[in-house]
């Protein structure tokens, strides 16, 4: 299974960090797995899920 660190998907869908950790605590997105030193590894599933966020969260912005 291939895995992605918090600062892939904030890099690729223009967003911080903490925002990634904002969605987790309220809910938006599963808890994702971590390695032997705590660090979180997101899933594919997950990926697509900030993805699937990001494109509503445009989607619903005032210009």
């Amino acid at each position: 299974m291939q895995y992605y660190k918090p600062i892939e998907i904030a890099k690729e869908l223009h967003i911080s960090t903490s925002a990634l950790r904002h969605y987790e605590s309220w809910g938006v997105v599963p808890a994702p797995e971590r390695d032997k030193n705590g660090y979180r590894l997101y899933t594919r599933y997950i990926w697509l899920i900030f993805v699937a966020c990001g494109l509503c969260f445009r989607g619903l912005a005032m210009p």
